[in-house]
């Protein structure tokens, strides 16, 4: 493994851990696993944070600052968590979302302002174009 990706793990633990388990095992992929999940690559000038299912690649994000693909990396481990939580405690009537939504501030807020403050503008946008509809 690169010198870039063991420091970017190690940071990847540490907010995972201020999150989640302190006692947690955390670490993010770093080869295709060719099932829809992401995986991180390193060419040595940029981060590819890289999703692929039966060998196709679906999606790729590029950045040469480590922040961000931080911030990719934590806020997809926390989304995933929220979806978790909201149906372990589905309320019927109400848009799913508003829950994923709230457990997802709430989660991703103890790795500090900044990461906080991008996923509030994301879900912001969201809300924006579509907005909850209980029922």
């Amino acid at each position: 493994m690169s010198r870039e990706l063991e420091k970017l793990q190690n940071k990847y633990t540490s907010l995972c851990r201020m999150i989640f388990d302190p006692a947690g095992d955390f670490s993010f992929q770093r080869t295709p696993q060719n099932d829809g999940s992401t995986h991180v690559e390193f060419d040595g000038e940029a981060y590819h944070l890289v999703a692929t299912e039966r060998g196709l690649e679906l999606s790729r994000q590029t950045t040469a600052d480590e922040e961000e693909v931080l911030y990719w990396l934590v806020r997809d481990v926390v989304f995933w968590a929220a979806v978790r939580y909201e149906l372990e405690n589905r309320v019927e009537t109400q848009d799913s979302r508003r829950m994923i939504f709230m457990e997802w501030r709430r989660l991703i807020a103890r790795c500090g302002g900044e990461f906080a403050e991008r996923l509030d503008a994301e879900i912001d946008a969201i809300l924006k174009e579509n907005p909850f509809t209980d029922g």
